[in-house]
């Protein structure tokens, strides 16, 4: 399987929604998952998206 910037970036948009994580400006992610593994993909860029610390 091959990773692209888009699959990266609708997978970010997908997971800062409301009914996924929803993450807002008062939370802070630790993601306890290894970064391969397909729920850490985006946090990293979900999280600053949402301004998160």
């Amino acid at each position: 399987m091959a990773y692209s910037h888009r699959s990266i970036y609708l997978h970010t948009l997908a997971i800062s929604t409301g009914s996924a994580f929803g993450f807002s400006d008062a939370d802070r992610v630790l993601p306890i998952v290894p970064m391969f593994h397909a729920n850490a993909w985006g946090w990293p860029y979900a999280a600053w998206v949402a301004g998160l610390p």
